[in-house]
Formats: structure tokens, C-alpha cells, sequence
């Protein structure tokens, strides 16, 4: 079961039905479940009658993470909130946020989880790492163990999505899920023709090829611009260092001089 109070109704021959509801948000593990009279008051308890696994994103009141796009070295926030986020840990255990769980780990943050398995107020801040572009997976391990992957069932919630509800269902994550993108810079960022001018950042694809051309906007460097530059991504997506680009003669409208935008792109691209 996960987190989120059901009731049931029983006949005189002592049958039971349930009525749909959602039950307590509690911490993970085992819980008791206890039965009520009406009337006699007297309560019968099944111990260790429910067990309780974690969840993410139960609604759609808010979302897990502060921010789940962005590039190296921003924040985003891991949190628990009414109707979102994380619930069902155990109750005051050691957890560790993990970047991509299923190949080249890296561990980003650490939290102890509250009495009632959510993380504790205001929520655990990381740094995003260098890595490829494209969406990324974030994990709750307990020294190595998936809480999250490989507990939560693919279909218990997806982005967007109450759980359990009926139609498609696209991850077993919720929204712990980052869509990381390029950011690029150039230093200088007012150079003279002639000058040296360095390039770094990541978000790029691994390993892939680049091209690095000039143009007088963004996204309208023209295929045919003149190749000042190539080199090959990182395996983390990042661009190596001592990546540097000698500025051309070009002509400028302004005294002061024209800007100009570098544009880093697949060979593809400009065919």
C-alpha cells in the first residue's frame, strides 16, 4: 500500500467490504490495522496487518523536486509537501539522493527521514553534476538499496498522475526525473580580432562531435558558417578544457562593435 484513510464496512455475519479511500501518511514498513465497533467500541487489531512502501508525486499539488530542469552546478531542492513528493521511507533512516542509480552513480546529497518517512523540512538541496544532456533518473538509496527503484511498482504513479488510476503510466520514478541541458560560455565576453577566446560547459551529448561557428544571433548561425572550431564532448557531456578560438576579421555595424554568438553543433547540423 502507500501513503495518503481507508474504511471498510462490515455486515451482522462479520463480512467485510472496503470502501475506497486513501490511507495515512505514514513511514514505510509495516503497520497495524485496526478495527473499530460502532456501537461496542471495542477494537480489534491486525498487527502488521499493512506494509507500506514510498511513493513520489502523489498529485499534482506540486512536484518533488524545486526544479527538474537546468544544467550543472544549478540547485534543486528534494522535498515532501501535502499531496506531493516524497512519502513512504522509513522512519528516521539515513537516505542518499543518487544521481543516475542505474549506471555511473553519483551520490548528491544525504538526508535522516522524518517519524513519518517524508524528508524533513525545508527539503534537502543538491548541485546538479556534469552530465550528458537529456532526462535523467534521481533515486532514495539506504546505503546502496533502491528505495525508490525497484520498490515502487512501474504504474503506482507517474508524472502528472494521481495513483493508480486508469490508463497509461509511464514511470515507476513519479517526478524524480531532471532534464538536464547545455550551458555554454565564452571568456572574454568583449574580446578584440585576434584575441583568444576560451570555451567551457557541459550538458552536451557524450562523446559527441562539435562544431563551433559565429553568427549575429542565436540560432541563426548559417550551415555554411565557416568552422572555427571542433572538438569532442567529454564522457560527461562537458567540453574539454583548453578549448580556445581565435576571433576572425568580420565586419561590425557599431563603433563599439557587434555582437556576435558562437554556436556549438553536431557536424549533422550544418550539412
Amino acid at each position: 500500500m502507500v501513503s495518503g484513510g481507508a474504511e471498510a464496512a462490515f455486515a451482522a455475519n462479520g463480512a467485510g467490504s472496503t470502501v475506497a479511500g486513501q490511507v495515512p501518511d505514514l513511514a514505510g514498513g509495516k503497520q497495524n490495522v485496526a478495527a473499530t465497533g460502532s456501537i461496542t467500541g471495542a477494537i480489534v487489531t491486525l498487527t502488521g496487518g499493512v506494509t507500506y512502501d514510498p511513493i513520489v508525486g502523489l498529485t499534482t499539488a506540486g512536484q518533488a523536486l524545486s526544479i527538474n530542469s537546468g544544467g550543472a552546478g544549478q540547485t534543486s531542492i528534494l522535498r515532501t509537501g501535502t499531496g506531493y513528493g516524497v512519502h513512504g521511507l522509513l522512519a528516521n533512516t539515513p537516505y542518499q539522493i543518487v544521481w543516475n542509480p542505474i549506471g555511473g552513480s553519483i551520490t548528491v546529497g544525504t538526508f535522516t527521514s522524518t517519524a513519518t518517512g517524508g524528508v524533513p523540512i525545508p527539503g534537502v538541496q543538491f548541485t546538479v553534476p556534469s552530465d550528458s544532456s537529456g532526462v535523467h533518473i534521481i533515486d532514495i538509496q539506504n546505503q546502496g538499496a533502491y528505495a525508490i527503484f525497484g520498490s515502487t511498482l512501474l504504474g503506482q504513479t507517474a508524472p502528472g498522475e494521481a495513483p493508480f488510476p486508469n490508463g497509461a503510466y509511464q514511470t515507476g520514478y513519479g517526478d524524480l526525473l531532471f532534464k538536464n541541458v547545455a550551458l555554454l560560455q565564452s571568456s572574454p565576453s568583449v574580446a578584440m580580432i585576434g584575441s583568444p577566446e576560451s570555451l567551457s560547459g557541459s550538458g552536451l551529448a557524450s562523446g559527441a562531435s562539435y562544431i563551433v561557428a559565429l553568427g549575429s544571433g542565436a540560432g541563426t548561425v548559417s550551415p555554411s558558417a565557416a568552422a572555427l572550431a571542433t572538438f569532442t564532448a567529454t564522457s560527461t557531456g562537458s567540453v574539454p578544457s583548453g578549448i580556445s578560438i581565435t576571433l576572425t576579421d568580420t565586419p561590425t555595424a557599431l563603433e563599439t562593435g557587434t555582437v556576435e554568438w558562437f554556436s556549438v553543433q553536431t557536424a549533422a547540423h550544418l550539412a
